[in-house]
């Protein structure tokens, strides 16, 4: 009867904060899935014996020599290793998460990427990467011969992802960080030609307000000539020789500026996947404040503060 697999593959963005204790929660996981992998590869070693036995591929050999030289041809090219890559490309690399926790030269690591990897014989494997550059955040993949094995390694990955996940807001800030650069540098630039203009003085306003005053006044009869001109010049645009022009400041393109600065530091300096070992030891603290700062702090005093004040303006009345 055939084999079916059904592997197991996951891709999570982040930013995800992980801190040492997370990351030895993860230890025990990787750990689980050894020994799980290695009952799953045990299985189907059994399994390729029984099946080169009954096909008589190994004349005069017993069940268990066959599996022993399953074994060994198989074991040869068999992957168990913890790899740590720091952000000038150092490599460290162990058998175990624990073991490169203990290592002394995590010290001078400023971890980018972490990657967990598993695999006896294709068919059984389990690999978990973890990246902060291009910020993937996470991404999984697993299978085993034995399917049971494979619900186990699932079920305690797939809770360990639920409990560490990242927050609604920061996925939605990641997620749309690239849009809200390229809209808030677009209105930026806009904003910025239409900050300081120069225009001309408003002859026709200045026309009609002197005509207005003579007739008020009452018209002289050397002032009916003058009142003549005015109304020509009024209702021709003329604008003298000597005219200058006058620069005009708009204070309302500059809070627009302002506003879409806040917005584009905003997105472009958005928190990123945190391995909270070796020098990012303390950046998710870090990041933690500025998350309040950028989410919280902003927006009340920008957005909430005013708006209540208008609240209690409308209320008063």
């Amino acid at each position: 009867m055939s084999q079916l697999y059904i592997p197991v593959e996951k891709e999570m963005s982040g930013p995800w904060f992980l801190d040492i204790k997370k990351i030895e929660e993860l230890d025990e996981i990787f750990e689980f899935a050894y020994l799980k992998i290695l009952s799953s590869f045990d299985t189907e070693i059994k399994d390729i014996a029984q099946k080169e036995a009954k096909r008589s591929l190994h004349k005069g050999k017993t069940i268990e020599e066959i599996e022993a030289e399953l074994y060994e041809k198989y074991r040869n090219d068999s992957v168990k290793e913890v790899v740590l890559i720091s952000g000038d490309d150092k490599k460290l690399i162990d058998k175990s998460l624990k073991g490169l926790l203990r290592d002394s030269k995590l010290n001078d690591f400023s971890p980018v990427e972490l990657s967990l990897n598993i695999e006896y014989k294709h068919t059984n494997r389990f690999h978990l990467t973890i990246k902060r550059k291009d910020d993937t955040g996470i991404k999984f993949n697993a299978n085993c011969y034995d399917q049971d094995c494979l619900d186990e390694i699932k079920y305690r990955i797939e809770n360990w992802l639920d409990e560490n996940k990242p927050k609604r807001i920061l996925r939605i800030w990641n997620q749309f960080s690239g849009l809200i650069i390229i809209v808030s540098v677009i209105t930026i630039l806009i904003s910025s030609l239409s900050i300081v203009s120069e225009e001309k003085p408003d002859y026709k306003k200045q026309y009609k307000n002197e005509i207005q005053s003579l007739i008020e006044n009452g018209l002289r009869e050397d002032e009916q000539t003058k009142v003549i001109e005015l109304i020509a010049k009024y209702e021709i645009g003329y604008i003298p020789k000597d005219s200058k022009s006058v620069r005009k400041v708009d204070y309302d393109q500059i809070r627009i500026v302002c506003v879409s600065s806040l917005f584009f530091v905003f997105a472009a300096f958005r928190p990123k996947t945190t391995l909270g070992i070796g020098r990012h030891r303390s950046l998710i603290k870090f990041y933690n404040f500025y998350i309040y700062v950028m989410v919280v702090i902003i927006p009340a005093t920008f957005i909430f503060q005013p708006l209540l004040e208008k609240l209690r303006l409308w209320f008063s009345f």
